[in-house]
């Protein structure tokens, strides 16, 4: 039989390794409350070297791709599924978009199926780069948003003012703001680091903007933004303290200062 363990934190499964049966195959989130699981898929490389490690996560950009990647991971579920350049499967989850795009949609669906309406449900999509076209990324979110069953489909854009790797014309954002949509919401990722960036993409069609980096340097981020029409985040890089002032724990304090040196003095 096939033996199911689930871990909600760093530290659950550390205790499962120490405790358990060698896993075969591991599912790993990078966004765990308690740290990295980068740090889970460099333990689980060099104790359990056997064992197929598997990314499944939010964050599809290459500043999280590449150090999972180096730390001993596999690759990234639904997202190896959208790669053009190694999917190339022939038993109808591979191959062209539509091939591509099944198990994304599958899994979309089952979720939907097994929660119902009062659910929310949502995706967070990487629309451009690590093997997915730009005219494949507005098709693919164009699809999401048709079907329904989305509440929200937030497009990592890496950075909201960019203009697409690929050439093409006017900027990123432009691409997908202008798609039609019902019931789903879009939202916008990237580089918002003020309460003038937060309206520029609600003016460019957004439905909602996404903050990251500017959540971290201030946990107030948006009470801060509607409060003060000129706000905008502290100078980079801050100090530790100020990051524990802003409730930031010491795990993932380690894992920012281990890779972005531009946020951790």
């Amino acid at each position: 039989g096939v033996q199911v363990a689930c871990a909600g934190t760093l530290a659950q499964a550390r205790r499962q390794l120490e405790t358990g049966p060698s896993p075969d195959v591991a599912l790993v989130d990078l966004g765990l409350p308690d740290g990295s699981g980068v740090d889970l898929i460099r333990r689980l490389a060099v104790e359990h070297p056997r064992c197929v490690i598997v990314v499944t996560t939010l964050f599809g950009d290459d500043g999280h791709v590449f150090p999972a990647l180096r730390a001993g991971a596999h690759g990234y579920l639904l997202g190896q599924f959208l790669d053009a350049r190694h999917n190339h499967r022939t038993d109808g989850y591979g191959g062209d978009l539509d091939g591509r795009l099944r198990p994304l949609l599958d899994v979309v669906e089952g979720v939907r199926a097994a929660t119902g309406p009062d659910f929310q449900l949502g995706v967070r999509l990487t629309p451009e780069g690590t093997g997915i076209s730009l005219e494949e990324g507005v098709e693919t979110a164009r699809r999401l948003l048709d079907s329904d069953l989305l509440d929200h489909l937030d497009m990592s854009l890496w950075d909201v003012f960019m203009r697409p790797r690929t050439g093409a014309d006017g900027l990123l954002i432009e691409h997908f703001a202008r798609l039609p949509r019902r019931r789903t919401a879009l939202g916008v990722a990237g580089g918002v680091l003020s309460a003038a960036d937060a309206r520029w993409c609600l003016e460019q069609g957004a439905d909602f903007v996404t903050v990251g980096t500017g959540a971290i340097l201030h946990h107030d981020f948006a009470a801060r933004a509607l409060a003060d029409p000129d706000f905008r985040v502290r100078e980079r890089p801050v100090s530790r303290e100020d990051l524990r002032a802003e409730s930031v724990g010491e795990a993932f304090l380690d894992y920012l200062a281990a890779g972005w040196d531009d946020l951790v003095a």
